[in-house]
């Protein structure tokens, strides 16, 4: 084929350099030269004509040879609507056949309408004579070229801004030199050194030969960079040395970039100097609130505090004065690394407006900052003092109560003239506020042991007065018992004799007197009963002492059985139904269990309407208790005489409809009360009643 060319044929530099024997070589085919070559190569006669073109990159840009040949090259398909393009080909021709050769680049036009750059030079091939006899013009598609050098160029400046704009301090780290080769402001003013500075060092000879830990810091170093180079992303902490000689603590972060043939990491370093003396202070406070917890000392507490913060600033020197209200003074409360002349001094220090940074913070209750002692008016009596101690600036802190009461002053000294960081006054109203704590919790713990004491003094005398008091009350409780067992033994005398008129009035004029007569020794008979029931009644109820000696682990179950054998003649008469659950071991007094079983279930008979009575008696566990229940279906009980009823001698029916002394209930409830627990009632009238009672379990 014609495109399938020989070895011998000659190269397009040979036919550039010695056009007139190459074009009398017959040999020579400029069809195949042209379609060897790379890129857009086209052969142009001397007035800009296209001979020929190369068909591999034609066919890319999507065009047929013919559409070229025969046409002017600066109006072939290349420049279709684009003018100011044509033009400065036409220019690039018309130099070339005025023998003048050019380069530089072109933007053409594919027949898919996107346009690509090409690297142009239009050369002239002259004969012996050295007329222009073709044009030749070359080009190289350098459209992606292009692309991706505006890519890397943007991802450049990307890479610039936001190094330039982090928030952090970011350097550039090549690892083959162990330099620096480019840092941000941020870095600059972290490290103290200018951009110029950094680029000549690396890391390592800004840093400490030891990191926290005791670890080199070659050795940390190195391993760090390995991870980063390895494709990790390694975090650290790392101690660096400012030009100044300062340490601050950074955070580092290491990243590898994608860099042509060199090994570069990107570092961004964060100072977290104050995060970590802000942890450190927050751990001291947690020791600090501890020891006051284990009731330390108010003197090891307040050296704790102190301590704790000078641990956290080199060359700081503290101090806690506390607050003497009868003297109006300051009096030393810690102050570790002053000398001991000085703090000599300053105890007993009045309050005043003027008296150097305590004083007048104690006396103004707000912060007073001192850059310069040698120059404030504050000091002007305490120079020489200051001057002794080494001391050239001094902040002072009230220290206040929870109730804004001044206990006493927190103070930072320096040896130098300075003035505190925004930190170092945030410090210094933490530890303020931390000493307010430990002296405040102090003084509260004393007034509460001065209150123990005093209320042990207290109890002391109320115990032995209500020892007295019971005394007395138990002798009134056994004179009560014991006049009332006479009042009710020496009532029986009379109403004996009287019973005994009566009846001897009954035998003797039985039916001789008038009805109204037999009526009158009949009320007077009843009236008797009555009295001696009321007397058995009131007997009863005053032996019910307080005494709680005859209780017992005693067993319901037997005192129910004995209460219900009591009642067995108005159980059989009627026909009560009883049923009963099983009853737990209380402790009680046997005897009155009995008759408190007896007593409830009596009324439950008594107190039935017209239908047959149903009683049930349970028990509930509850807490160290049993309550139990006595439960019936009688004629209830309105709510408002809930209480009522519990009252000696309160009835709510009349001796006719229900006969009765009202003191059943009223015994019951003083058996409880004796046994420590509680009785109440759950009742609707016509729906029965209920009634619950508390004795502690056995």
């Amino acid at each position: 084929m014609e495109e399938q060319t020989s070895p011998s044929l000659p190269t397009w530099q040979q036919f550039v350099s010695e056009p007139d024997r190459l074009l009398e070589d017959s040999s020579f085919r400029m069809k195949a030269v042209v379609d060897r070559t790379e890129g857009y190569l086209l052969v142009l006669s001397s007035d800009g004509t296209v001979l020929d073109i190369n068909a591999g990159p034609l066919s890319v840009a999507g065009f047929r040879r013919d559409s070229f040949l025969g046409q002017k090259f600066w109006r072939t398909p290349f420049w279709q609507d684009a003018p100011r393009e044509r033009s400065a080909v036409k220019q690039a021709v018309l130099d070339a056949a005025a023998g003048k050769s050019s380069r530089g680049e072109w933007v053409l036009k594919t027949a898919d309408g996107s346009h690509r750059t090409v690297a142009r030079s239009v050369t002239p091939v002259k004969d012996k004579q050295q007329n222009v006899v073709l044009i030749i013009a070359e080009a190289h598609d350098i459209t992606d070229r292009i692309a991706a050098e505006r890519e890397l160029q943007e991802s450049q400046q990307q890479l610039r801004t936001l190094i330039d704009h982090a928030p952090e301090a970011v350097v550039m780290l090549d690892c083959d030199s162990e330099r620096f080769m480019d840092a941000n402001t941020n870095a600059e003013q972290l490290f103290g050194m200018t951009s110029e500075e950094l680029l000549q060092v690396g890391p390592l000879e800004i840093s400490p030969s030891r990191q926290a830990g005791g670890r080199e810091s070659q050795e940390l170093a190195r391993e760090m960079i390995q991870q980063a180079l390895s494709g990790k992303a390694p975090v650290f902490e790392w101690t660096h040395r400012t030009s100044q000689g300062d340490e601050i603590i950074c955070e580092v972060r290491l990243v590898q970039l994608p860099w042509s043939g060199r090994n570069v990491l990107r570092g961004s370093v964060t100072d977290i100097t104050d995060r970590k003396r802000m942890e450190a202070i927050a751990v001291g406070s947690g020791k600090v609130l501890e020891q006051l917890a284990r009731g330390a000392s108010l003197e090891e507490v307040l050296t704790l505090i102190t301590e704790t913060i000078e641990r956290q600033f080199a060359g700081m020197l503290c101090s806690i004065l506390q607050v003497d209200r009868q003297q109006n003074c300051l009096r030393h409360g810690a102050a570790p690394s002053l000398p001991d002349f000085y703090n000599q001094a300053v105890d007993g220090l009045q309050i005043g407006p003027r008296v150097g940074s305590c004083g007048a913070a104690a006396f103004n209750s707000c912060r007073v900052v001192v850059d310069d002692v040698m120059t404030h008016e504050n000091w002007v009596g305490y120079r020489e003092l200051a001057q002794q101690a080494n001391i050239r600036a001094c902040w002072s802190q009230p220290i206040m109560s929870s109730q804004d009461e001044v206990l006493g002053t927190f103070a930072m000294y320096y040896r130098d003239p300075r003035e505190p960081s925004p930190q170092e006054l945030e410090v210094i109203q933490t530890a303020a506020h931390l000493a307010g704590i430990a002296i405040e919790r102090t003084r509260m713990d004393q007034q509460l042991a001065s209150l123990n004491r005093e209320l042990e003094q207290r109890v002391q005398r109320r115990t032995k007065a209500l020892e007295h008091a019971n005394e007395q009350l138990s002798q009134s409780n056994r004179d009560l018992e014991q006049f009332a067992y006479a009042a009710s033994h020496d009532l029986r005398e009379p109403l004996r004799a009287v019973s005994g008129f009566c009846e001897l009035l009954r035998m003797r004029y039985q039916g001789k007197l008038d009805e109204t007569a037999d009526g009158y020794l009949n009320h007077v008979g009843e009236g008797v009963a009555r009295m001696q029931e009321l007397l058995d009644g009131l007997l009863a109820y005053s032996r019910l002492g307080s005494t709680r000696e005859s209780l017992q682990p005693v067993e319901c179950e037997a005192a129910l059985d004995e209460s219900l054998a009591n009642l067995g003649a108005a159980i059989s008469s009627s026909s009560a139904v009883i049923r009963r659950q099983s009853l737990p071991h209380v402790v009680a007094d046997h005897t009155q269990l009995v008759q408190l079983f007896q007593n409830l279930v009596g009324n439950a008979i008594k107190f039935r309407g017209e239908r047959v009575p149903e009683v049930e008696i349970s028990a509930l566990p509850a807490d160290d208790f049993w309550r139990i229940s006595v439960r019936d279906n009688g004629i209830g009980i309105d709510p408002a005489y809930h209480k009522r009823i519990f009252e000696i001698f309160d009835r709510l029916h009349t001796r006719d409809t229900y006969p009765g002394l009202g003191i059943g209930l009223a015994l019951c409830k003083r058996i409880v009360d004796r046994h420590g627990g509680e009785l109440w009632v759950e009742s609707q009238p016509g729906e029965g009643c209920t009634f619950h009672f508390t004795l502690p379990a056995a």
